[in-house]
């Protein structure tokens, strides 16, 4: 089978796809003193670029990483699906003790607060390890040491 392209995908895009949403999006719990928003930002971020919220959802594998975004993107999608009642918001608590259980963990500690651009590397660097490459295809980004 042949590799899925890219599609490049613009902030403006993504920008339009969460405008549309307006009026009843479901977020991401934050309970105070968990410092979960640099994470929480990173995840509605991903969720709303489809190509790489499909690709996740469709990639197989028993990772604690990519199962507990898997878990949290089906929260999203379930939430802001449902029809007629107010969404919910969703919790990120898998996904963060998940990554502070990484080599990258001392970085995210949980109750610590850390840096949305480096979740997003974190993220991404393990998810192409785990095997879910079509799903990091979707960016082209250059680590740093």
């Amino acid at each position: 089978p042949s590799a899925a392209r890219p599609q490049p995908v613009s902030l403006a895009s993504v920008m339009r796809e969460q405008e549309r949403g307006k009026g009843g999006a479901a977020g991401i719990l934050n309970p105070r003193g968990e410092f979960n928003c640099f994470l929480s930002v990173v995840v509605q971020a991903l969720w709303h670029v489809r190509d790489f919220r499909d690709a996740v959802m469709a990639s197989e594998g028993d990772d604690t990483i990519l199962c507990a975004l898997q878990e949290t993107f089906a929260g999203l999608t379930a939430a802001n699906g449902a029809a007629g009642a107010s969404p919910q918001p969703v919790s990120v608590e898998s996904l963060r003790v998940a990554l502070s259980a990484t080599d990258a963990g001392a970085r995210f500690r949980l109750g610590d607060m850390a840096d949305a651009a480096e979740a997003f590397e974190a993220l991404l660097e393990r998810l192409r390890d785990c095997g879910a490459g079509r799903a990091v295809g979707q960016f082209e980004y250059d680590m740093h040491d």
